[in-house]
């Protein structure tokens, strides 16, 4: 209980801080419907609209892998790697904040990272002040 009253506290704080820094913001521009989480900070999702921007490889309908930009949490599925410390709880708090969800998608100034994924902050809401970048790292999980 006291874990849930943390991440809403730090949901509404990061909101608090987008809402600040909105004065010169455009709003995500590509809405999405998740499809699995794959993990902390990757997800697969299908492409619902792309609005007026042009992405190399991109298009409605497509199924793609989408990597969070800005975050890295510990690892769950690295063929290599142990699962660690926190991964868990990580991809735990991911699958709460957006499964089954539509989200939307900003992206950078590199579209894709060489593994072939999309690179992009997330939103659970069309105006972009609830990132879910921003949440995981306030909780301390990324």
């Amino acid at each position: 209980m006291k874990r849930e009253l943390f991440v809403g506290g730090m949901l509404v704080l990061c909101l608090a801080f987008s809402a600040a820094a909105l004065h010169s913001y455009e709003p995500p521009r590509i809405t999405a419907q998740i499809t699995r989480v794959l993990d902390g900070d990757t997800v697969e999702l299908q492409i619902e609209s792309i609005e007026n921007i042009s992405v190399e490889r991109l298009s409605e309908g497509e199924l793609v892998k989408v990597r969070y930009i800005g975050i890295n949490t510990p690892e769950t599925v690295h063929p290599l790697k142990p699962v660690e410390e926190f991964g868990k709880e990580a991809s735990e708090l991911n699958k709460k904040l957006v499964s089954g969800r539509q989200v939307f998608l900003e992206l950078d100034v590199q579209h894709w990272d060489q593994y072939g994924r999309l690179l992009a902050y997330v939103y659970l809401d069309k105006e972009g002040y609830a990132m879910v970048n921003a949440v995981l790292v306030a909780v301390g999980f990324a």
